[in-house]
């Protein structure tokens, strides 16, 4: 039977790090499928079709736009990892398909966006899941971040905003953290 495992938690917690170890770990890396969103250009210089962590470690991954998983081909895959799963909208009815095909599933993505609002996609995948990795980075007090802050001269109304460290900074949500910048 296959499984889901969903790897989640604030920017900055090694999830994509994670993620790449557990590829690097899987005993039929043949028959694995890599993805990542083709809005994902953080790293473009050296992740052109690759996912990369924030500290550069990477692995080669198929490219596919947000909303466009069911064009994935997937037939000959016995494991999908999905780097930055909370920017597939389509995401929880594709991975329902890969599983019913009896395909394992790893999705690395972030559970809160900086409004501290759940990204929908991401919680009920972490409901449907058999294995939760939840990962944690540090505020700048050094308390375990909850969630992810972006910039007050960088909001926007947009729910998803491409970013690294230049836009968003993990914090633990105490106010005197919430209001000063690393």
């Amino acid at each position: 039977m296959a499984s889901l495992t969903v790897i989640t938690g604030p920017m900055f917690g090694n999830k994509t790090t994670t993620l790449i170890c557990l590829i690097r770990g899987n005993k039929n890396l043949s028959d694995c499928l890599v993805v990542k969103p083709s809005t994902d250009t953080r790293y473009d210089k050296y992740a052109k079709y690759q996912i990369v962590s924030h500290n550069h470690d990477s692995y080669p991954a198929t490219i596919y736009e947000p909303g466009k998983l069911q064009d994935l081909d997937w037939r000959n895959a016995t494991t999908i990892f999905i780097d930055e799963g909370h920017f597939f909208p389509d995401i929880v009815a594709n991975v329902k398909k890969f599983l019913k095909a009896n395909i394992d599933v790893v999705v690395a993505g972030i559970d809160l966006d900086y409004k501290h609002k759940p990204f929908e996609n991401m919680r009920v995948l972490i409901e449907m899941s058999k294995t939760m990795i939840k990962c944690k980075a540090y505020c700048q007090c050094g308390e375990f971040a909850t969630y992810t802050k972006m910039r007050e001269d960088m909001q926007t109304d947009a729910d998803i905003t491409v970013g690294g460290s230049e836009k968003y900074a993990p914090c633990c949500g105490h106010k005197k953290c919430e209001k000063t910048w690393i």
